[in-house]
């Protein structure tokens, strides 16, 4: 059986690695577009990728599934 703090590590991995595939989700449809507009013939400047989460986002994410997994 899992400890407590086992748990809260499970939590942020899990947290982590869904905002992970968010942001790289986003990078995606930023290059895709990007890449579209080079195969049209235009010559767009480099494009602006979003914004890596932080450890805040990591932390709520993991109690939003906490709050899930504690049916809260």
């Amino acid at each position: 059986m899992s400890n407590a703090y086992q748990i809260r590590l499970e939590l942020l991995k899990m947290a982590q690695e869904a905002l992970n595939n968010e942001y790289f989700t986003k990078v995606d449809m930023v290059r895709t577009y990007w890449q579209n507009r080079v195969s049209d013939g235009e010559r767009p400047s480099k494009p602006e990728l979003p914004p890596i989460y932080t450890m805040d986002e990591i932390v709520a994410k993991a109690k939003i599934l906490n709050d899930f997994v504690s049916n809260n």
